[in-house]
């Protein structure tokens, strides 16, 4: 029996820029201004960046369980040493979430002026592939009939 080969791509997987980046901006002292607020046992500056992203805000303050996302920076913050800013996230404790008196600073990357939303799909992607043997036929095979070796 004669064989032809194909190349079958089970997966791709891409890491194209649909998440913003997210900068730390320090640690300050002062509440934040009214804005949108979560808590969550799992908060972390992902977490945090991620939620004021989907809420439209380019800042986030955070303290421990806490995620505040604003339009600005609360102008009666006071920039703080950064270890002040020491109390571990509870969702991932190498992030710090504030400290006493003190909230970690983000830029969440959310910009009005751009288009937010899933990564696009490339056209083409090139990760994994494995060779597979297959009778060769006529006709290729249909989904319906199962392949014969």
């Amino acid at each position: 029996m004669k064989y032809s080969t194909a190349t079958v791509l089970p997966f791709a997987t891409t890491a194209l820029a649909a998440q913003a980046e997210i900068v730390y901006k320090g640690c300050y002292s002062g509440t934040p201004d009214k804005g949108t607020s979560k808590t969550s046992p799992f908060n972390s500056h992902g977490e945090c960046a991620d939620f004021c992203v989907k809420a439209q805000k380019p800042i986030a303050y955070i303290s421990m369980s806490s995620c505040f996302c604003v339009d600005e920076a609360t102008t009666n913050s006071s920039l703080l040493r950064n270890d002040q800013c020491n109390s571990p996230c509870p969702g991932y404790s190498l992030d710090m979430c504030g400290g006493q008196d003190a909230f970690t600073v983000l830029e969440t990357g959310y910009r009005a002026d751009s288009v937010q939303g899933p990564a696009p799909v490339p056209s083409s992607v090139v990760c994994a592939s494995h060779t597979m043997l297959f009778p060769l036929s006529d006709k290729p095979p249909s989904i319906a009939e199962p392949l014969s070796f």
